[in-house]
C-alpha cells in the first residue's frame, strides 16, 4: 500500500511541475504585423490558464520578463501544431533547441524575452516555463513513463495477434491493429516521433493517415466484438458512409490545407465512433462484456470530443494534458482487455455446450440408425432361403467360391448363381457391403 502511495505521489509530482509557469504574459497580434522592435511597446497580459482560440491568421506573443534569477530557464509550447515561431531577446533572435519533442527555447532571464507563435490550425498554445535543470528531469521522466506505456501497449497488441492465432477469431485481430492506431496518435500528439527525425510536414502526413486507420480498425473491431452484423446488419451502409466521407475529407485537407476540412474530418471521426457507442449502449444489458465496453469506449470517445473536437473550434472542457491523455487511455485499453478476455471466455464456454450437445445428438442419431439397421437387415436376411443363407453365412466368414462350392458340395457356377440371388434380394453389389449386412 504504502509502494502505490509513493507512485501516486510521484505521479502527481511530475504533473505539477507542469504549473510551475509565472511571470508570463501574453499579447495577441490580430493582424500579424508585429515585430521584435515594435512589439516591446505593448502591454502584455497575464495568462489565466491557457491560449486557447479559434483558427485565425492572428499570432500570439509570449513575454518573459526579465529576473534577478541567474539559472538557465527553458519554454516550451507543448503542440505539434505550430507553423511559425521566433523568440528575442534585447533584439536578438534565439534559435530554438534540437532534437526536442516540442519547440523550446533556452534562455537566461537578464532581459525580457519575447517569443511569436502562429498556427495554421487552431490557436491553441499550451506552454511550460521551468528552470533547465527541472525541465530536463521533467523530460526524463516522462520519456521513461512513455517507455511504459507504449512498452505496456506493445505488449498487449502482440497478445492480441497472438490470441488472434491461437483462436482465430479475428476480434483479437482488428483490436491489435485498433491499439496501433490509437498508439500512432499518442506518438504523433506527444512529439515522440520526432524525436526519431521525422519533421512536421510528415507528421502531418502520419496524422491525416491515422485518421483513415483509426476509422476503418475501429469499425473492423467493433463489428466483430459486438457482432453488428448479425444484430444490426444494416447499420453498415451508415457507417460505411461515414468511413468514405472521412477519406474524403482527408484528400481535401491535403491538397487545400483548409482548417473547416480539418474541423469536419475530426467530427467524422467523431460521428463514428459515437454511432458504435451508442450501439453498444443499446446492448448494453445484454452481456457483461458489452458493459464493459461502454464504459471503456466512452473515455476514449469523450476525451477525443474535447481533445480533437471541442478544441478545434477554440473551446475545451476538460483542459487535459498528455499525461491525463495517456491515462485514460491506459484505463481505456485495459478495460477493452477485460471485455475481449470476458467474450473469448463466454465464446469458449458456449462453443463447449454446442460441442457436447452436438457428440450427444450425433451418438442418438448413431443409436437409432443402428437399431433401424439392425431390424432393416433381419428383414433382408429372412427373405434368403436355407441354401441362401448357407452361402451367406459362408461368405460371412471370408470364404472364396471355390471353398464354398466344395463346403456346400455343389459346383462353381451353382455358387455364383446362388449369390446373384443374394445380392438381388439383399440390395448390395459386392462381398464389402454383405459384411455391413451381419448381424452381431
Amino acid at each position: 500500500m504504502l509502494r502505490k502511495f509513493k507512485i501516486f505521489i510521484y505521479l502527481c509530482f511530475i504533473s505539477g511541475l507542469g504549473f510551475a509557469q509565472t511571470d508570463i504574459l501574453y499579447f495577441k497580434d490580430s493582424d500579424n504585423s508585429l515585430n521584435s522592435k515594435t512589439i516591446v511597446e505593448k502591454e502584455f497580459k497575464p495568462i489565466e490558464k491557457l491560449i486557447l482560440e479559434p483558427h485565425s491568421d492572428a499570432s500570439f506573443w509570449f513575454k518573459i520578463p526579465k529576473s534577478d534569477v541567474k539559472e538557465t530557464y527553458i519554454f516550451k509550447v507543448k503542440t505539434n501544431r505550430v507553423k511559425f515561431s521566433k523568440a528575442f531577446q534585447n533584439f536578438k533572435e534565439i534559435k530554438p533547441l534540437e532534437k526536442e519533442r516540442f519547440l523550446a527555447f533556452e534562455f537566461l532571464r537578464t532581459n525580457d524575452l519575447y517569443i511569436k507563435v502562429n498556427s495554421d490550425f487552431v490557436s491553441y498554445f499550451p506552454f511550460e516555463l521551468n528552470k533547465e535543470l527541472d525541465s530536463d528531469f521533467r523530460e526524463k521522466l516522462i520519456i521513461n513513463l512513455n517507455g511504459f506505456f507504449y512498452g505496456f501497449i506493445f505488449l498487449i497488441i502482440i497478445y492480441s495477434l497472438f490470441y488472434y492465432s491461437f483462436f482465430k477469431d479475428k476480434t483479437f485481430f482488428y483490436y491489435g491493429f485498433f491499439l496501433m492506431s490509437i498508439t500512432l496518435m499518442f506518438l504523433l500528439l506527444d512529439g515522440t516521433l520526432v524525436l526519431f527525425g521525422l519533421n512536421s510536414s510528415q507528421i502531418n502526413i502520419l496524422i491525416l493517415l491515422n485518421y483513415i486507420l483509426i476509422s476503418f480498425y475501429s469499425s473492423k473491431f467493433v463489428n466483430y466484438f459486438l457482432n453488428l452484423k448479425e444484430v444490426y446488419p444494416k447499420l453498415k451502409y451508415y457507417t460505411y458512409s461515414l468511413g468514405c466521407l472521412v477519406i474524403l475529407s482527408v484528400l481535401i485537407f491535403y491538397f487545400y490545407n483548409n482548417h473547416n476540412i480539418f474541423i469536419v474530418l475530426n467530427v467524422l471521426v467523431f460521428l463514428l465512433l459515437l454511432t458504435y457507442w451508442l450501439t453498444a449502449l443499446v446492448l448494453i444489458n445484454k452481456n457483461n462484456f458489452t458493459k464493459l465496453f461502454v464504459f471503456g469506449f466512452a473515455i476514449l470517445l469523450f476525451s477525443g470530443l474535447d481533445s480533437f473536437v471541442f478544441r478545434n473550434l477554440g473551446i475545451s472542457i476538460f483542459y487535459t494534458d498528455g499525461f491525463n491523455i495517456k491515462l485514460g487511455g491506459l484505463i481505456q485499453i485495459i478495460i477493452f482487455g477485460f471485455a475481449i478476455l470476458s467474450r473469448e471466455k463466454l465464446l469458449r464456454k458456449k462453443n463447449n455446450y454446442m460441442k457436447k450437445e452436438i457428440r450427444n445428438f450425433s451418438k442418438i442419431l448413431k443409436d437409432k440408425k443402428a437399431k433401424g439397421n439392425k431390424h432393416l437387415n433381419k428383414e433382408k436376411l429372412a427373405s434368403l432361403s436355407i441354401r441362401e443363407r448357407e452361402i451367406f453365412d459362408l461368405i460371412l466368414q471370408g470364404k472364396s467360391n471355390k471353398e464354398i462350392a466344395t463346403i456346400a458340395n455343389v459346383s462353381i457356377n451353382t455358387v455364383k448363381f446362388h449369390i446373384k440371388n443374394i445380392y438381388d434380394k439383399l440390395h448390395i453389389k459386392n462381398r464389402k457391403e454383405a459384411l455391413n449386412l451381419s448381424v452381431k
